[in-house]
C-alpha cells in the first residue's frame, strides 16, 4: 500500500498534512509524520510583482532618457560631437543652471 495523505487542518495560510506509512504485509500503521505545506503564490501576488516590475522598468527608462540629454552627460553619451568640434564643453559655457539642466524643451520631445 502506498503512503496515504489525509487533510487534517486547513488554516488560512498553510495546509497541514498527516502522512501515515503502512506496512504492506501487516496492514498496520508504522509511524505518522506531519508536514507543513505552504501554497506557492496566488495570481494576485504574481500580478502585484509584475506591476511593480513594469512600473520600475518604465521609471528607469524615463530617467535614462532624461539624464541622457543633460549637458553634464553630453560628453559621455555623444563623444563624437566633441571630437568633431561640433560641441564644446557645456560646463565651461553658459549660465549656472544651463550647465547642469537642459532648458530646451524641444530636446525632450
Amino acid at each position: 500500500m502506498a503512503p496515504v495523505s489525509i487533510l487534517v487542518a486547513k488554516p488560512k495560510i498553510a495546509y497541514i498534512y498527516k502522512k501515515a506509512l503502512y506496512l504492506p504485509l501487516l496492514g498496520r500503521k508504522v509511524k505518522t509524520k506531519y508536514y507543513l505545506h505552504t501554497p506557492i503564490t496566488s495570481i494576485n501576488e504574481i500580478g502585484v510583482a509584475e506591476a511593480i516590475n513594469i512600473v520600475t522598468s518604465i521609471a528607469f527608462l524615463i530617467a535614462f532618457a532624461i539624464l541622457r540629454i543633460q549637458p553634464v552627460n553630453d560628453i559621455a553619451y555623444f563623444p563624437k560631437w566633441y571630437l568633431k568640434g561640433l560641441r564644446t564643453s557645456s560646463i565651461q559655457t553658459g549660465g549656472f543652471g544651463s550647465k547642469f539642466i537642459n532648458l530646451d524643451f524641444m530636446s525632450y520631445v
